[in-house]
């Protein structure tokens, strides 16, 4: 390592370097936390805890989230028409309470306003949830009166990592909301003397007056409106090490890097520019030889890039579809995508392929894609034989399960940042879930698929062949961590994937193999492959199905903690490339 190494955007790995992509309202977001355990709403903070007092039932838990979600508290409001949802993001839960009839309809003329309420809690009281929708009982009314989401941010720190915009931004994307409406409640410091201080120190965009406090709804609530203003516009995750990596991650040695270079350069596309249509960023397409657009199916964005000169050359292109958000509640998701995924851009750039970004939060609205890329099929040049799907993380979840919806149109998958086995839904903090009767649908489908993922993420991925080592406080949820939920998860994905099943005794084996790579992966193989890219290793194992066909292998990344690296666009273009999909058949053509 050389840390006299100055290359290009190298300051970006400073985080102070981003403070002018930083939400201006993350300040009052920490104070609004802090007064929260002060607050008495009403003098009614005694909470009410008969419909669950003394309750517990493993099958109302919920691992990811840590609540106990009681049924009697949830038949309720399902009986007065409110929706209910617990989810997490970046260790921090939340909880969406809004107009279920809204929710369910997604009428686009029919939005609702959001109000974001901040709540200092402690997760090991798992009725955390419960407490919290009994503490704001009164605000049920306004929520089906005047069609009002409110989503909770329930967090036991300080939200150093601002993960209230990407919960901001995962909410008004996923449900029908205004986003011209969005509200900070203010209830929790409405009679601090300091509130107009600091609301007048802050300046809106358009506005020399500072913010302004309004009350929102028959209840005159104090909000401060945060259309325009919340968006946290550093959307990778480069500088938290707790939340992307295990206790082996070495960041500076990621940082003296060949990787960390071309990680700066994706990182340069979010820190420049602000939309798709920067003037700047459109002359950047423009000397690669990209067009870049922004199409609309169904209400929903997708952008699409692709070699300027293959529509008059009447070229047909493959093109690779990233689940990636490029939707309306932020303009700069479109650069920052164009950043993460710029290896895939560049490939488009030197005629290799078009790239298509989309992603919704579900995987039942994932399924517009299929609208999308037939619409795409129609309207550019592209070879609809050779569609390809990829993602990281919860998107690479998301790839998974719709690359098996509509295997009849994808002919190869790349998942990315996900665990190698496919643990049992009891053993997973995953956004799609595979229980057995899926694995079972998985396994009647031939998916090539590719899965990598770093060596020092915070699921500790690797290896297999023995128990979670290196998790940091607060991961255990996030990974099996005994050796044979492990090495069981690894049976699941070789039956989904038409694999011959191998024994647990089998797994544990390959900590004493004369094969380097299988002792690093865990995984008994068929081919194994090291290879040095960027400054670090990169451990490939094949397996081969019981047709005798390569259609699964597993990468993982020396020193990578969770998010996309530019050698996970190369090994995972070398690896889809190679098949194409008989439209007539569905049958998996193997190109080379």
């Amino acid at each position: 390592m050389n840390k006299a190494w100055k290359y290009p955007y190298i300051d970006l790995w400073n985080e102070e370097k981003w403070e002018c992509k930083i939400s201006p309202i993350r300040e009052l977001i920490h104070w609004l936390w802090e007064k929260d355990h002060e607050y008495d709403k009403e003098g009614k903070a005694q909470i009410d805890d008969s419909l669950w007092k003394d309750f517990f039932e493993d099958s109302c838990y919920h691992k990811k989230t840590g609540s106990m979600n009681v049924p009697a508290v949830l038949t309720d409001l399902k009986s007065r028409g409110i929706y209910y949802e617990d989810r997490e993001l970046g260790h921090i839960r939340w909880l969406v309470i809004a107009p279920e009839r809204t929710i369910r309809e997604k009428k686009p003329e029919n939005r609702m306003r959001t109000i974001l309420v901040v709540r200092n809690m402690d997760y090991s009281d798992y009725y955390w949830a419960m407490e919290t929708v009994e503490y704001y009982r009164e605000y049920l009314d306004m929520v089906l009166k005047e069609n009002v989401m409110i989503l909770f941010a329930v967090m036991e720190e300080p939200d150093m990592s601002m993960m209230y915009s990407n919960i901001l931004m995962e909410g008004l994307s996923i449900y029908p909301t205004d986003t011209h409406h969005v509200y900070l409640d203010l209830s929790a410091v409405e009679n601090e003397p300091e509130l107009e201080h600091m609301l007048a120190q802050k300046i809106q965009i358009g506005s020399q007056d500072g913010w302004k406090k309004e009350v929102i709804s028959d209840r005159k609530i104090p909000v401060l409106n945060i259309a325009g203003i919340w968006a946290n516009n550093k959307t990778n995750n480069f500088f938290q090490t707790k939340d992307c990596g295990n206790a082996s991650y070495n960041k500076e040695r990621l940082l003296f890097s060949e990787m960390g270079a071309k990680l700066a350069e994706g990182m340069s596309y979010e820190y420049l520019y602000d939309s798709l249509e920067d003037e700047a960023l459109q002359q950047k397409l423009n000397e690669m030889g990209l067009t870049g657009r922004n199409e609309d199916t169904l209400g929903n964005r997708w952008t699409i890039l692709y070699p300027a000169g293959a529509v008059e050359e009447g070229i047909k292109l493959p093109v690779v579809s990233i689940f990636q958000e490029v939707n309306y509640s932020n303009d700069h998701l479109i650069p920052a995508a164009i950043g993460i995924y710029s290896g895939y851009v560049r490939l488009a750039a030197g005629g290799e392929l078009a790239v298509i970004f989309f992603a919704a939060e579900d995987p039942d609205d994932n399924d517009i894609l299929c609208d999308i890329l037939k619409y795409a099929a129609r309207n550019y040049p592209i070879d609809e034989q050779r569609i390809y799907i990829t993602g990281h993380s919860h998107n690479g979840h998301f790839t998974r399960e719709f690359a098996y919806r509509h295997s009849d149109m994808i002919a190869a998958a790349a998942t990315l940042g996900n665990f190698p086995g496919l643990p049992k839904p009891e053993e997973s903090g995953e956004a799609v879930l595979c229980p057995d009767e899926k694995v079972e649908r998985m396994r009647l489908c031939d998916m090539p698929l590719i899965n990598i993922s770093g060596y020092s993420e915070c699921g500790c991925m690797y290896p297999l062949n023995q128990e979670a080592v290196n998790l940091l406080p607060g991961q255990e949820f996030m990974c099996p961590i005994n050796f044979e939920s492990r090495a069981e998860s690894w049976q699941r994905r070789l039956k989904a994937s038409g694999c011959p099943i191998v024994s647990l005794e089998e797994i544990e084996a390959t900590k004493e193999s004369s094969d380097y790579v299988t002792r690093k992966l865990g995984i008994p193989n068929d081919k194994s492959e090291l290879l040095f890219i960027d400054g670090f290793e990169h451990y490939i194992v094949d397996i081969r199905n019981t047709n005798g066909r390569y259609h699964l292998r597993m990468v993982g990344i020396e020193n990578m903690p969770h998010m996309p690296v530019p050698s996970m666009t190369e090994l995972s273009w070398s690896f889809m490339r190679r098949f194409a999909r008989d439209l007539e058949t569905g049958n998996v053509i193997e190109r080379f």
